[in-house]
């Protein structure tokens, strides 16, 4: 697998963050995958009024697997003034649930970026274990992955990805393999860690080409 330059990779999503083209405020790349990766936080959001910061490593990170995997994506692309991975009735979870039901989603990936003060590379969300559980192995082999490969895990802390997150919510609704990712953005938007960053792709690449088996 070619490796991505820092260059690369910040300018993956050029073409979709804060385009007006985008009237839904999301687009789509669907395939023949059952395995779908949403990045629902590369752009602000407003949760319950207030605005938050916006995560545009995560919606980089996104694109760069759903081009190695081709697999089925959703992207938030501008703010719709709503927060996708909060709101239970919003735009982008109405086109999120017609994907699952449409592709028949078996995996759910959600992708999301941790503050760099974290003291850890990757939050794995898994809501107490509630949302892989109906596939532990896949979730034993993510966790070994990226330990082996040197990155510090945790798992529910500081983000567990509880109800109403995107995770907890369709992984009940429709009884499907869902966690939520948050990849610390020191990783995603720091230059002297594009080799790190590197192998976490291939690292999630990997793991993930199982799905597609």
């Amino acid at each position: 697998m070619k490796s991505i330059t820092f260059e690369e990779f910040t300018s993956i999503s050029k073409p979709y963050l804060n385009k007006s083209k985008f009237k839904d405020g999301h687009t789509t790349i669907l395939t023949d995958s059952r395995l779908l990766i949403s990045a629902p936080h590369g752009v602000v959001q407003t949760r319950l009024g207030k605005e938050k910061f916006s995560e545009p490593g995560s919606a980089r990170l996104a694109l760069v697997l759903q081009k190695n995997l081709n697999c089925n994506l959703i992207l938030k692309t501008k703010n719709m003034f709503d927060d996708a991975n909060f709101d239970v009735d919003c735009p982008y979870r109405r086109e999120l649930k017609r994907i699952i039901e449409e592709r028949q989603i078996k995996y759910l990936i959600d992708i999301h970026g941790l503050a760099a003060r974290r003291p850890c590379d990757v939050n794995l969300g898994i809501n107490f274990g509630q949302s892989i559980k109906n596939d532990q192995s896949l979730y034993n082999t993510l966790v070994d992955a990226m330990q082996a490969n040197g990155f510090v895990v945790n798992v529910d802390n500081p983000f567990c990805g509880r109800y109403p997150s995107i995770t907890a919510a369709f992984s009940k609704e429709y009884d499907i393999w869902a966690i939520q990712i948050e990849v610390n953005c020191s990783l995603t938007y720091k230059e002297f860690n594009i080799d790190k960053l590197n192998t976490l792709i291939i690292t999630l690449t990997s793991v993930f080409e199982k799905c597609q088996k």
